[in-house]
């Protein structure tokens, strides 16, 4: 049986920073860009390849509207979803955890083939995360960020 979801399309812009990426990306982009939409996309992919991504946000409560439209993308190939802990399981072996910048140490001792970070300049610990928890889950799989 053959399972399909449906990615949406980047529009030009977006697709034009994915082709020119580097390990470590930084994206400040006019509201209405598309940021959160290109993220989506980001968190996805790898996890469809079978690859953990880890998914940080200012606050928990950020989460939320990212968190249910990852989940209605990659819906029919769920394995295990955990609604409390924000961790989505795909039967292709990836997986997606979300994360909340609001604790420094969040995430610290995963490791990850793509760490995002969404909304940076809201989270008032966001050097601290990146130097303590998020650059560290990245070593290894030789991951990059976004």
């Amino acid at each position: 049986m053959e399972v399909q979801i449906h990615l949406k399309s980047l529009h030009p812009a977006q697709k034009q920073i994915v082709a020119e990426s580097k390990r470590f990306n930084l994206l400040k982009c006019g509201r209405r860009f598309g940021k959160t939409h290109l993220s989506e996309e980001l968190a996805i992919q790898p996890a469809l390849d079978g690859y953990p991504v880890g998914y940080w946000t200012p606050t928990y409560k950020d989460v939320s509207k990212v968190w249910d439209a990852i989940k209605h993308t990659v819906h029919p190939i769920i394995k295990r979803k955990d609604e409390q802990l924000k961790q989505i399981h795909l039967i292709t072996g990836g997986s997606i955890d979300f994360w909340s910048m609001e604790d420094a140490n969040s995430g610290r001792g995963f490791k990850y083939k793509r760490a995002i970070m969404d909304e940076c300049e809201k989270a008032r610990n966001f050097e601290a995360s990146w130097k303590q928890a998020i650059r560290p889950t990245l070593t290894d799989y030789l991951g990059d960020a976004w």
